[in-house]
């Protein structure tokens, strides 16, 4: 078979750790496919638009790309100039936005906390009546969770426990997209992280972290195995099938005998659920990338 040409595609302004593991172990398990896999940084594409109206690219394409980052109008210019992206640029730009992932899955039977999204405030106008956060404060009650539409890691979500916080934070986010939600009690400082490839949930861990309401790993919860109920993997992969995802992380929260949906990641990192797990994330995720492209997994 002739080998085959990859582009892995990250942020090249960042600089973190667990990305670099991630790339390596998915470029090692492509070059085992016969692929020529790349690690390219989105920052240095050669990617424009000529005078003819066209997405041109100064470089020969690969046969595909694995897309770790969350520039969406860069994936998508890839896909203009013919290139197949994994994840596709339409996912991307559903699971960053936080705001656009809940208003997609809505009405599709997915649980989600009950949640408000911030109106548009234009910067050369105020927000001073206090009507919004009235409404908000009525409606959900403290504590309540307050997330910037953009973030990773949990840096972007905080917790309102009076009106005072609640004032702060929105006064600090109002002219950014950013959204409102109930507090999952039950659900403090504790979630699922289910990985699904190809529409099928491969890996789970529950996440624990006893000294934030916030889980993240990156924020000092620690991660254990764990078996996800039949409930939780056909919600994660219904979840994967309605966004037309190759590759998601869901998170997951507790609220008594309901599961809830929390997030979803399109570059969810691996490396501590393969470990925890046993799990081969990158190994699982390139088969079903060369089934995509080749017809075969291996």
């Amino acid at each position: 078979m002739k080998k085959g040409r990859c582009w892995l595609v990250h942020n090249g302004f960042s600089k973190t750790e667990s990305t670099r593991l991630s790339l390596e172990r998915l470029r090692q398990n492509l070059l085992s496919k016969n692929v020529d896999a790349q690690i390219k940084k989105h920052n240095l594409l050669p990617l424009y638009f000529n005078e003819s109206g066209n997405a041109v690219c100064n470089e020969e394409l690969p046969d595909f790309c694995i897309y770790w980052d969350k520039d969406v109008e860069r994936a998508a210019m890839l896909e203009k100039c013919g290139v197949r992206v994994f994840n596709k640029s339409a996912v991307i730009e559903l699971c960053d936005d936080k705001n656009k992932t809940f208003l997609y899955l809505s009405g599709k039977n997915i649980p989600m906390p009950e949640t408000i999204t911030s109106p548009l405030l234009y910067p050369a106008f105020d927000d001073t009546d206090g009507l919004f956060a009235d409404s908000v404060e009525k409606r959900l009650g403290y504590p309540m969770v307050v997330k910037e539409a953009y973030g990773s890691f949990g840096a972007q979500v905080y917790l309102a426990k009076n009106r005072s916080e609640l004032d702060a934070l929105r006064n600090r986010l109002k002219y950014m997209p950013h959204l409102y939600q109930r507090y999952v009690k039950n659900s403090s400082g504790e979630d699922i992280r289910i990985i699904v490839v190809g529409g099928k949930a491969v890996a789970a861990m529950k996440r624990k972290n006893n000294g934030d309401f916030r889980a993240n790993i990156e924020l000092g919860g620690v991660g254990e195995k764990y078996i996800p109920s039949s409930e939780q993997v056909e919600l994660s992969e219904r979840i994967c099938r309605l966004l037309g995802a190759d590759y998601i992380g869901v998170d997951l929260l507790f609220d008594k005998d309901k599961t809830l949906l929390c997030e979803v990641n399109t570059n969810a990192h691996f490396m501590f659920i393969s470990d925890c797990t046993g799990v081969d994330v990158a190994k699982l995720y390139v088969g079903h990338v060369m089934e995509e492209i080749y017809g075969r997994a291996d």
